[in-house]
């Protein structure tokens, strides 16, 4: 059974310097790009430090090198005692982290972003053997913020992403900031045999084999639905965020929520539906680009409709979990 990574993952994220100011965009920021990483977590993601939140968002990529723990694992079962969702510790890869480093030498996806048009992706091909060993495409989404829900749900509606409605609770100040619907991309894993993916890994491979370039880029990738969405709620003048987001998932795949072992794990009820509570503090001497700017999140599988949710506060966001399962259970 393939394996959705579909966690908030704790990985130091190599040369990724992450300072902490005060600015509204630049907080906001940060927290998206670790936010929107985790929708594709798949035995790497190939996480760009310079990229645009657009591009963390929509990366899908697989490789063998990832190994995990088998502490702090939770299961959520279904009826018939078929396990649905689980958690399991992370831990870090070396090799991984060499891929990354040699990545950052060759490839800067912001660039790749700034000649697409809004919604449109591309797919990048890296021509060396140490920052792409398994000889895999990248895609990146130049993602467009919807201003108002009812465009959101327009472009969601259309591209037949997984459903994502607006909580009826929510404490006093936040209002409706903006909402992305993602590309679903080809699929790389082996097992799916994706007629498309694998006519463009082979045309890409051939290109850059005649042309000897290290970066091969083809724009405009077809894509026509969606297997993620986000929302995002801000509260004025506080600059605290809540952020919401809904993973579609196919019957044949298991999702995986990983956490690194400094992160508490509870499970919890979340109305009918069962799901994780993790949290942890950072310690006061934690340096700036150690910083995951979520001490929170709070996940939950809805069994009928294929969907992971998750709610993510902010590191400032004073919400307590029972008022984050509020806010959970409110979302119809």
């Amino acid at each position: 059974m393939k394996n959705v990574q579909l966690s908030l993952d704790e990985q130091e994220i190599k040369n990724h310097e992450l300072n902490f100011v005060q600015e509204k965009v630049d907080v906001k920021n940060q927290v998206m790009k670790r936010i929107n990483q985790e929708r594709y977590k798949k035995k790497p993601v190939w996480y760009r430090k310079t990229a645009p939140i657009a591009v963390v968002g929509s990366l899908l990529l697989f490789t063998s090198i990832t190994v995990y723990a088998g502490s702090q694992l939770m299961e959520i079962k279904d009826e018939k005692g078929k396990i649905v969702m689980k958690t399991q510790e992370e831990v870090k890869s070396k090799k991984q982290t060499e891929i990354w480093e040699a990545q950052d030498k060759i490839y800067d996806s912001s660039k790749i972003i700034e000649n697409l048009k809004p919604g449109e992706v591309a797919a990048v091909y890296i021509n060396d053997e140490k920052a792409n060993p398994e000889k895999l495409i990248n895609f990146v989404h130049n993602e467009v913020n919807y201003k108002t829900y009812s465009d959101f749900l327009r472009e969601l509606t259309e591209k037949e992403g997984p459903s994502l409605k607006p909580p009826a609770y929510l404490p006093e100040g936040y209002n409706f900031e903006s909402g992305v619907v993602m590309a679903q991309t080809p699929d790389p894993s082996p097992s799916a045999h994706d007629k498309m993916y694998e006519k463009l890994q082979k045309e890409m491979r051939q290109e850059a084999e005649k042309s000897g370039e290290k970066v091969i880029v083809k724009n405009n990738i077809n894509w026509s639905k969606s297997n993620y969405a986000s929302l995002t709620y801000s509260k004025d003048q506080e600059n605290t965020y809540l952020y919401f987001s809904a993973t579609l998932i196919s019957n044949n795949e298991m999702p995986v929520r990983e956490y690194s072992k400094d992160r508490t794990i509870e499970k919890v009820k979340i109305g009918q539906h069962e799901g994780f509570y993790a949290y942890y503090h950072p310690t006061n001497n934690m340096k700036d680009h150690q910083r995951t700017w979520i001490d929170k999140q709070l996940t939950w599988i809805d069994k009928q409709r294929n969907i992971v949710y998750d709610i993510y506060p902010s590191e400032n966001n004073k919400l307590t979990k029972e008022e984050l399962i509020r806010i959970a259970e409110s979302i119809k």
